[in-house]
């Protein structure tokens, strides 16, 4: 960020790193989200890549460079004092990613000369005066179609201008983005694999071979049909796609990353949470989720409020939505009380149907007096809502999220490890001032069953070790009734 103070006309905010730093110290300090991640990456066996630092605007002159050679180093070096001892950051070598965006069709272009190489390698040599271990990765562009000065790329020249980029700068790892979501000039999926392969071949045959591994970046969201990223984020893909892409890529790759996780496929994506947590179920199991509509079948025990009042079909089981910008009056059902409140929301499942989670949607602004619930009880009911048992917790599922402080959206779940068979579902919901909730998710198998009698005694009959389920036990195939 600009700064007077700086020599070089800049310094690092300490509100842009993840970690509480003592070089660039942050009032009050910076909570230790480097350290979490790290950890719980120690956990799985994960290897994490830490982003480099970045100029706020475009680079245009050498300050900017300058800059980022300085700190660059300084904050790695931290880091590596710091968490060095993580085995999920190679074990003190540093795993590293170059974050700016090179383009191959920029190299193509420039040839050798180009900028963009030149301080992809000054990076690279920084990280590896810290520790020779030092790995180094780099997300690069590549566009099928060029625009005005730039020019397009055919399969083989991909090829050969990755390698020059490889081996110029000495980078470990290259991951070029797939383009398959921003699209804008990029290859359609059905010629991703030529790109692939021809990338692959060039970097095997050069003299970067055996020292480079290509990866692929995957993105999976979609360019926005409506509206603006600003205000809508992107939008996940429709799985299929997402199929097809890693179909394509995953023979000539040695890994693949899914870009971006944050708005495309996190459930607690701020633009599209619900679309984002279906594609999430779908990719981690392979499954085509399924989605019904409840239509008009969902009743409340209070009215929600007449400035955010639900529709028909409901917004609550229409399967999109609960979102933040330009959507949130139309995707939101809001309720208002003076002090502390309570609301019971009852889906009528259409018949029995078996199932074995249920989820809801809510969202927190402290600044606008909205906050996550105090608690959520969810039961089901087999008998048209004569008696309710309640799913998962007999206690109910209590709610310990911190209310941020501008915007954010969670999901609570209920969860029962034995399958239930029910006709209705209620969500009952204590709340301090507003209240919003977004979706509730009925999960389970779709088809329709037999009601066999009132439920037994059920309880969270949860299994030791997955090691011991079979492979469509451990994965199983998801649905989304309501």
């Amino acid at each position: 960020m600009p700064s007077l103070a700086d020599s070089t006309g800049f310094t690092v905010n300490p509100r842009t790193l993840i970690y509480p730093s003592e070089i660039f110290p942050a009032s009050p300090p910076q909570p230790d989200e480097l350290g979490m991640l790290l950890t719980a990456a120690d956990q799985f066996g994960m290897q994490v890549f830490i982003g480099s630092l970045q100029t706020r605007e475009v680079w245009s002159n050498g300050d900017e460079f300058e800059a980022l050679h300085k700190y660059d180093s300084l904050v790695a070096r931290e880091i590596l004092a710091r968490y060095g001892a993580h085995p999920s950051l190679n074990s003190g070598g540093g795993n590293w990613y170059f974050s700016h965006e090179l383009w191959l069709n920029w190299v193509k272009f420039y040839g050798p000369s180009y900028y963009g190489i030149g301080e992809l390698q000054t990076y690279v040599a920084g990280m590896k005066a810290l520790s020779a271990r030092a790995r180094v990765i780099v997300a690069p562009v590549f566009k099928k179609t060029g625009s005005v000065l730039m020019p397009g790329l055919s399969t083989t020249e991909a090829g050969r201008y990755l390698e020059l980029l490889a081996s110029g700068s000495q980078v470990d790892i290259v991951a070029p983005q797939d383009g398959a979501g921003a699209q804008a000039g990029a290859p359609a999926v059905s010629e991703l694999g030529g790109y692939y392969s021809q990338m692959r071949a060039a970097l095997e045959t050069s003299i970067a071979s055996g020292t480079v591994q290509l990866w692929t970046t995957t993105e999976t969201f979609q360019a926005a049909v409506t509206g603006t990223e600003s205000t809508n984020g992107w939008q996940p893909a429709p799985i299929s796609r997402i199929r097809r892409q890693i179909a394509a890529e995953a023979p000539y790759v040695r890994q693949i990353i899914q870009f971006m996780y944050g708005w495309d496929m996190s459930p607690e994506a701020t633009y599209t949470p619900v679309e984002a947590d279906t594609l999430l179920a779908q990719y981690s199991s392979g499954a085509s989720v399924a989605t019904s509509l409840a239509g008009d079948s969902v009743s409340y025990s209070i009215s929600p409020s007449w400035r955010y009042p639900d529709i028909v079909p409901s917004k609550l089981t229409n399967g999109t939505g609960g979102g933040f910008g330009q959507s949130f009056t139309a995707d939101w059902v809001g309720f208002a009380a003076d002090a502390m409140g309570a609301v019971s929301v009852t889906v009528d499942l259409g018949g029995h149907k078996s199932f074995t989670a249920v989820r809801t949607l809510f969202a927190g602004s402290a600044t606008s007096g909205i906050y996550f619930p105090q608690s959520v009880v969810v039961e089901y009911s087999s008998d048209g809502g004569l008696s309710w048992f309640s799913l998962g917790s007999p206690n109910g599922q209590k709610v310990e999220m911190d209310t941020p402080l501008l915007y954010a959206v969670g999901w609570v779940d209920a969860t029962n490890w034995t399958p239930i068979v029910a006709s209705h579902v209620r969500v009952t919901v204590n709340f301090h001032q507003w209240l919003f909730i977004g979706e509730i998710k009925v999960m389970g198998a779709e088809a329709s069953v037999a009601y066999m009698g009132p439920p037994q005694a059920s309880g969270l009959a949860k299994p030791n070790k997955t090691a011991d389920l079979t492979e469509s036990e451990a994965a199983p195939d998801w649905a989304i009734l309501y």
